[in-house]
């Protein structure tokens, strides 16, 4: 089967790099092949991460380049898209380009709806409000990666929806094996655009800095502070990543309980277990579900319980052991690349044989 798989980034952006690149290795050994055209690079994002805003006029090629890339697909069996193919477009532009004779296939690791059905302008709520349900009713196949996605997606009437979680390469992972630490060392990755998260565990943080030796380390944010808190930053690599996360000693990830973050797939959490670290989740969407609470790892919501949380794993090497050890092993069962294979292989072949829905205007 030949599959153009039509990313929103290269390898710099990680919902592309984990739901997407990092699997076609192993789909083409399942005879599924094709052709990667992201629609932006990895300039775009350094711009946009470091504040400024990417020059409009590349945008604009790129979507051109995009249209151009759809117009002349004809000869793939499938066409796998990262969410949408062109984001701030109305569904009924978007839909013109639409694929009349090959099967499309969406994937979403984000609420990114709610991007437009929650905007603050009413005019950006009215003219794409509708578009992610729209586009997923006319989907040969919606992937998601978690519960609340799915519900969304079945809701839009999408006819065939499978979920598949966001995973991790295991062989990227060396789990930890020394679990001693004379300065915990707390870990969180991510970007700029949602290092913001953090702010809501500062006072956690640094009650517990003020009673011992504590570094929180930012993998990916170069500009994140936290008074009170030793920070360390790290700059985000492909290579240095995993290694970087199994050098520290708890990992977290702190969300607030609000309709975009229901939506997200826990992937700083499943790094983290994969590491074999102790980690610590807010009880947002489908964080209850990686972490069983007590079991392989700890969830937290107030203040209060984020602080016990980090005091219990200080000062216990043999729970921060246990825990990490539980977590290393939930990944292997169900969130590795070789947990999920089967059934995205699965939903690629059906879709295949799904003939596209030629109705265009829905």
């Amino acid at each position: 089967m030949k599959v153009l798989f039509l990313t929103k980034y290269d390898e710099h952006g990680a919902s592309s790099r984990y739901r997407t690149i990092q699997m076609l290795p192993r789909l083409e050994q399942a005879g599924i092949v094709g052709d990667l055209c992201p629609l932006l690079n990895a300039d775009y994002l350094f711009r946009r991460y470091g504040g400024s805003r990417a020059a409009k006029m590349n945008v604009a090629r790129a979507m051109l380049t995009r249209v151009r890339k759809l117009r002349r697909s004809s000869s793939y069996d499938l066409i796998w898209s990262e969410k949408e193919f062109l984001p701030w477009v109305p569904h009924l532009l978007e839909l013109m380009i639409w694929p009349r004779d090959i099967p499309v296939v969406l994937d979403y690791d984000d609420a990114i709806h709610h991007r437009y059905d929650n905007h603050q302008s009413a005019i950006v709520r009215g003219a794409l409000g509708s578009k992610i349900p729209r586009l997923m009713s006319k989907a040969a196949c919606v992937i998601v990666g978690n519960d609340y996605l799915e519900r969304v997606a079945r809701g839009a009437g999408a006819s065939r929806v499978v979920q598949v979680p966001t995973v991790v390469d295991l062989s990227s992972y060396t789990p930890k094996s020394d679990y001693q630490a004379e300065v915990l060392r707390v870990c969180w990755v991510g970007s700029p655009m949602t290092s913001h998260y953090l702010g809501q565990i500062n006072g956690p943080l640094a009650r517990l800095a003020g009673e011992r030796a504590v570094e929180l380390l930012v993998i990916g944010s170069p500009l994140t502070t936290m008074p009170g808190v030793r920070v360390r930053h790290a700059q985000w690599s492909q290579e240095t990543e995993a290694e970087l996360i199994r050098s520290c000693d708890v990992g977290i990830m702190p969300l607030p309980d609000s309709p975009f973050e229901r939506g997200k797939c826990g992937l700083k959490l499943i790094q983290y277990m994969a590491a074999g670290l102790p980690v610590i989740g807010s009880p947002v969407g489908v964080n209850t579900k990686i972490v069983e609470d007590g079991q392989n790892g700890l969830l937290a919501e107030s203040e209060e319980e984020w602080y016990e949380a980090l005091h219990r794993l200080e000062g216990s090497q043999k729970l921060r052991a246990e825990l990490g050890r539980a977590g290393r092993e939930r990944v292997e069962r169900s969130y590795s690349i070789d947990a999920v294979m089967p059934a995205l292989v699965e939903a690629l072949n059906e879709a295949r044989s799904t003939r596209a829905r030629h109705t265009m205007w829905r």
